[in-house]
C-alpha cells in the first residue's frame, strides 16, 4: 500500500511540473527541441558558466599550423586551468581543410565550470562551431 501512495505522489508531482521541466528532467536537453540551444563560432577562449553546460555538437575545420591540435576542456580560473577536465581529447588538425564533426550529445560539464578550447603546435589555426544548452 505504501508503494501505491508513493507512486501516486510521484505522478501528481510529475503532472504539476511544466512540460519543459519534465523533458529537461528526463535526460540530456540537447535532445529536446524546446531547449534553448545556443551556438558560438570563431575563436573565443571559453564561456563562463554558473550552470551546467550541455555540449550538443562541435565542428572543427583545420586551417593551418605545424603539428596543430585542438581540444575542449572545462575548469575554473583563467583558461580553465583550475580543476581542469577533458571534454574532447586533443586531436591532430594537421590537414588544412579537413573537417571534424562531433555529433550530439558531445559532453555534459559539471555545474560551475567554464568551457575552453586548447590549441597546441606552432601557430595553430582552426575554425570551429559549437552548439550548447546551458541550464
Amino acid at each position: 500500500m505504501r508503494t501505491l501512495y508513493a507512486l501516486a505522489a510521484a505522478l501528481v508531482l510529475a503532472l504539476a511540473a511544466p512540460a519543459e521541466a519534465q523533458s529537461y528532467m528526463a535526460g540530456n536537453p540537447c535532445l529536446n527541441s524546446l531547449a534553448p540551444l545556443k551556438s558560438i563560432t570563431g575563436a573565443t577562449s571559453g564561456t563562463a558558466a554558473t550552470q551546467t553546460i550541455y555540449v550538443c555538437s562541435l565542428t572543427v575545420m583545420a586551417v593551418s599550423g605545424t603539428t596543430p591540435t585542438f581540444s575542449l576542456v572545462y575548469g575554473t580560473g583563467s583558461n580553465c586551468a583550475t580543476g581542469q577536465g577533458t571534454t574532447v581529447a586533443a586531436f591532430s588538425t594537421a590537414t588544412a581543410g579537413q573537417v571534424f564533426t562531433f555529433a550530439w550529445p558531445v559532453a555534459v560539464l559539471p555545474a560551475g565550470n567554464a568551457l575552453c578550447y586548447l590549441d597546441s603546435g606552432t601557430t595553430p589555426i582552426q575554425n570551429y562551431q559549437l552548439t550548447y544548452v546551458q541550464l
